[in-house]
Parts: C-alpha cells; sequence; structure tokens
C-alpha cells in the first residue's frame, strides 16, 4: 500500500467514526424525548464523546510519532 491508500484509509474509518458516533447521539436524543430514562441516555451521549475525543486522539498521536520517527 502507498502512502496516499493509508491516508485515504485513515480518513475513511475517522469518518465511519465521527459519522456513527454522530447518529447514535442523534438516536440517544430521540429516545430522550420518547422515555423516561433521560439520566442513562445523557450518559450514554456523554460516553460517544468520550469515546470520539479518544479514537481521534489515538490517529493524531500515531501521525506525530510517525512524524518524528520517519
Amino acid at each position: 500500500m502507498t502512502t496516499t491508500e493509508l491516508e485515504t484509509l485513515k480518513y475513511m474509518l475517522l469518518g465511519l467514526i465521527n459519522g456513527g458516533a454522530i447518529f447514535r447521539v442523534g438516536y440517544c436524543f430521540f429516545q430522550m424525548i420518547h422515555e423516561n430514562e433521560r439520566e442513562v441516555y445523557i450518559k450514554r451521549i456523554r460516553n460517544v464523546f468520550v469515546f470520539m475525543v479518544m479514537a481521534n486522539a489515538l490517529f493524531v498521536f500515531k501521525d506525530t510519532i510517525l512524524h518524528y520517527v520517519m
């Protein structure tokens, strides 16, 4: 695989992670409207945001390390 293919794959994976997280937050908001378990869905939304930050930070750290090593 070339570098451009790896970069494209990285951006596709980040897009899937962020897109899935956005849909999950939307689903939780929709469920909060129709059910009375608001605290559970607020906690799930917080966990989704934590996952998004960790997943995006992982790729940033990887790129930073590879930049200094190579």
